[in-house]
């Protein structure tokens, strides 16, 4: 088994890592930081042999037609980390540095033991003294 949580859960039931090459995760965003620049839900497939993840969230769906891709980080017994950018972003009014848009929004999602998680979010304006870092718990479970 290469992750002890909820992805090392799913191995198990599904007969090991030799059969297990997509993982879906739904994952509840809690409180969050920002919810102009974090979506409240973000649902993951997640294929282990290539390591890239299809992200479908609310944030993204406001921004680009059709999901985001990313990669998978770090998948081993201790957490398993997705990561993926989102272009275009439009400005939060409530922010006061200046560009009209967020050049890239750059979401982390960690995933530990348990199903707990961590979401990391990095918006990056026109230059790099805006780049701005909200972070956020979450709870995430397999649903295959």
């Amino acid at each position: 088994m290469r992750f002890a949580g909820p992805v090392g859960l799913w191995l198990a039931l599904m007969g090991g890592a030799s059969q297990a090459t997509v993982i879906e995760l739904d994952c509840r965003v809690g409180e969050r930081s920002n919810k102009y620049f974090q979506p409240e839900r973000i649902q993951l497939s997640l294929d282990t042999d290539t390591g890239k993840a299809l992200i479908r969230d609310d944030l993204t769906a406001k921004v680009k037609d059709g999901p985001a891709y990313g990669k998978i980080e770090t998948f081993n017994d201790i957490r398993l980390t997705v990561y993926w950018r989102v272009g275009n972003v439009p400005r939060d009014p409530k922010l006061s540095y200046s560009p009209t848009t967020a050049n890239e929004l750059t979401q982390r999602l960690t995933v530990r033991a348990g199903g707990d998680a961590t979401l990391v979010s990095h918006t990056a304006g026109q230059y790099l003294d805006n780049l701005r870092e909200f972070r956020t718990k979450a709870t995430c479970k397999v649903l295959n």
